[in-house]
């Protein structure tokens, strides 16, 4: 005699049931609540959850999969693709898919770990929905004219669960054992656990380093503090102690800096090792923001396009600019006229022009920083919004009025998946991680991406850790340490 408890139309749809029940006691388990079933709501998800306390109406949509289920599986494609018109219609939200099994584990973490993520991967994906899906013609027509950079959003918001029935039932047991996800667990304070935990890092490592530093001595009968302001921002110049330290050579020292240095004296030293000296960290730091600012500003970004009023789309050659703005430098792109509503730079949005009660320009800039950590040199990249009334940066809005419509477009408001878009589109715009020639010139500086970053301190999960974590000696010697 031959039974099979798993298989049979019967058996698997009531399988599928229980699977779906067990997810729902999961999410319950977190603290949501169940907003829509499909059962009820015949709705595109499988299942709604909301967390109102905390999120507002900021939903999770969740797919429950009890069959073994295949990234290139037409069906699946499919379902993936109607999500994402659901995410640009709607606005961002999160996506989880709890699968029993999955065919490839490595092919689906190369697309949705966000650790080992490859943009080629996730194109991939992109490509076959593109092609594999079995869409409307209406919807065929909306993916085609959907940006590949609003589908890497989507997939930096979507988790892929391998979950059986089992492991997610003793899940399920442990968090309603516990009081992880109690509404008075958020506002009680707890101390961190000194344990490794992994953060993305928002900078990258300046390497290799300018090779040379040209010194040269002031003329103290011509020269005049104000020569600084009579050169370009982005210009590489240092002036300390009667010197001037630059990163150019002295056949680039613009007009105002020759007249008021004695060119004969001149000379150059390896950049790297007057840097190590704290007492020129400052002059060191100043420098290389400069050069990084000067290289993105000369340089032409060809893939700009341009959107009129018409929704016509048109090539321009507007260059980025450098903005210093209460003692930072941002980085930003010229919006080219206020007759064109939006500009794309790298296949991403990065200035728009909103015609209210007062027509301004919304630019999304970069602010950039130098830091010096364990004898390296680091550049940070923070994504903010600026404003100006005509598109330029000498129109910048300041003040009261750049407050107002910072209140206004809020970045508080971002998802993670969001702000980690924007940031990197930045870290492409400044050629994060690329590859330099061979023969390059030797002054260029390289930013290389930081992949992972470990820190020895993670939040308490439950009240469980938190009172391990004030008896166990072997933490209370690993915060002496560490």
């Amino acid at each position: 005699m031959f039974q099979n408890h798993e298989g049979g139309r019967e058996v698997n749809f009531q399988h599928s049931e229980d699977y779906k029940d067990q997810i729902k006691l999961y999410w319950e388990a977190r603290g949501y609540d169940l907003v829509e079933d499909s059962v009820d709501d015949n709705d595109t998800a499988d299942l709604i959850f909301r967390k109102t306390h905390e999120h507002g109406d900021e939903d999770v949509y969740v797919e429950a999969k009890y069959s073994k289920v295949s990234r290139t599986n037409d069906g699946f494609l499919t379902e993936v693709g109607r999500y994402f018109f659901r995410y640009l219609s709607d606005g961002p939200f999160e996506f989880h898919v709890f699968a029993r099994d999955l065919s490839n584990i490595s092919a689906w973490r190369k697309i949705f770990d966000p650790g080992i993520q490859r943009d080629s991967a996730v194109r991939e994906f992109y490509e076959r929905i593109r092609e594999d899906a079995n869409f409307q013609p209406e919807e065929k027509q909306n993916f085609e004219e959907a940006r590949f950079e609003k589908f890497l959003d989507f997939v930096s918001s979507t988790k892929i669960h391998k979950a059986s029935y089992e492991v997610l039932k003793m899940d399920t047991d442990r968090l309603q054992n516990s009081d992880k996800y109690q509404i008075n667990q958020f506002i009680s304070e707890r101390e961190p656990l000194n344990e490794a935990s992994q953060l993305n890092a928002n900078f990258g490592k300046l390497d290799p380093l300018p090779t040379n530093l040209y010194v040269g001595f002031l003329d103290s009968s011509v020269f005049d503090s104000r020569v600084q302001n009579t050169i370009p921002r982005t210009a590489p110049f240092w002036f300390e102690n009667n010197r001037v330290y630059s990163l150019r050579p002295p056949d680039e020292f613009p007009g105002p800096v020759e007249r008021t240095t004695e060119m004969d004296t001149v000379s150059v030293e390896p950049f790297s090792s007057w840097a190590q000296k704290s007492e020129n960290k400052l002059g060191a730091k100043t420098l290389l923001m400069k050069e990084i600012c000067r290289n993105i500003v000369t340089r032409e970004f060809s893939s700009t396009f341009n959107k009129n009023a018409s929704g016509e789309y048109y090539e321009s050659d507007d260059y980025c600019q450098c903005v210093k703005y209460r003692g930072d430098y941002y980085l930003l792109f010229k919006h080219p006229s206020l007759a064109v509503e939006t500009q794309h730079v790298e296949d991403q949005l990065i200035t728009k022009v909103f015609d209210e009660e007062d027509t301004f320009v919304r630019h999304r800039s970069a602010k950039l920083k130098v830091h010096d950590f364990a004898g390296r040199f680091y550049l940070s990249i923070l994504v903010r919004n600026h404003f100006t009334e005509s598109g330029g940066k000498r129109t910048l809005i300041r003040g009261p009025g750049r407050d107002r419509l910072t209140d206004k477009f809020n970045q508080n408001d971002y998802t993670n998946s969001q702000a980690f878009s924007e940031y990197r589109h930045w870290r492409k715009i400044l050629g994060m991680d690329k590859t330099t020639s061979a023969n390059a010139d030797e002054q260029e500086i390289g930013l290389k991406k930081i992949g992972r970053l470990s820190v020895g301190k993670r939040p308490p999960e439950d009240r469980q850790e938190v009172e391990e974590r004030d008896t166990s000696q072997q933490q209370k010697q690993l915060g002496d340490f560490q």
